[in-house]
């Protein structure tokens, strides 16, 4: 089977979230699963997912981590970073259509 896609969209989620993942994991690991959820006609659904053994998100951030929000403090370093990467994960998703992303709770 072959799957046909916007390779760079695809690459720029992934480099996003990957580098997130690293970023807050200090020890442990990060993990980048595929799988196939299912093929109809000519179309497949994978569920690409990325996990890591971080700190975490608290579970009163979590409702907003793809939202967009201007960063209030302009020093930006390894740690906390822009605070834009969800948010154009999101957005590149939304444009694909097909494509979904969710956060693990």
């Amino acid at each position: 089977m072959s799957l046909i896609g916007d390779d760079h969209r695809l690459s720029q989620i992934l480099q996003n979230l990957v580098s997130n993942a690293f970023k807050y994991t200090h020890a442990g690991k990060v993990m980048i699963n595929v799988g196939l959820e299912g093929v109809d006609h000519d179309q497949a659904s994978l569920r690409i997912t990325v996990e890591d053994t971080g700190a975490g998100i608290p579970p009163h951030k979590l409702a907003h981590i793809f939202d967009v929000y201007e960063q209030m403090d302009a020093r930006c370093d390894a740690r906390t970073g822009s605070g834009l990467g969800l948010s154009i994960c999101k957005h590149l998703v939304k444009c694909r259509g097909a494509w979904s992303l969710s956060r693990a709770c």
